[in-house]
């Protein structure tokens, strides 16, 4: 059996998470994944402009499906943050893009080891 170790995201709980999160980001590529209900919300507004994302990917459907993380395109070694802000669905597309990218990525693989 072939084994490899990744190491895990850093997540953030914390009272004060968005300010956390734009100094955790500040002079970082970083691009977010999110639904189109977070983008109306208030605290999205008043903070995207703070942590300032590459790209955002905010069309992510409620129970994603796999053709839908085959379809992205995303240079992963341009980036050095990834924020999943939303509910299940939103995280779960996250982390499948991620690890569809880290199986079909050797030199992407052969980074993070």
């Amino acid at each position: 059996m072939i084994t490899n170790s990744i190491n895990l995201p850093n997540i953030i709980y914390s009272k004060n998470c968005i300010s956390d999160l734009i100094n955790i980001t500040k002079k970082k590529k970083c691009i977010l994944f999110t639904s189109n209900s977070w983008t109306t919300k208030k605290i999205y507004k008043e903070n995207i402009n703070y942590i300032k994302p590459v790209k955002v990917f905010d069309n992510i459907k409620p129970n994603p499906q796999l053709y839908s993380i085959f379809e992205l395109n995303i240079d992963f070694k341009k980036i050095d943050i990834c924020i999943s802000l939303g509910g299940g669905s939103v995280i779960d597309f996250t982390k499948g893009i991620l690890g569809y990218n880290l199986i079909n990525n050797k030199k992407l693989f052969s980074k993070l080891l």
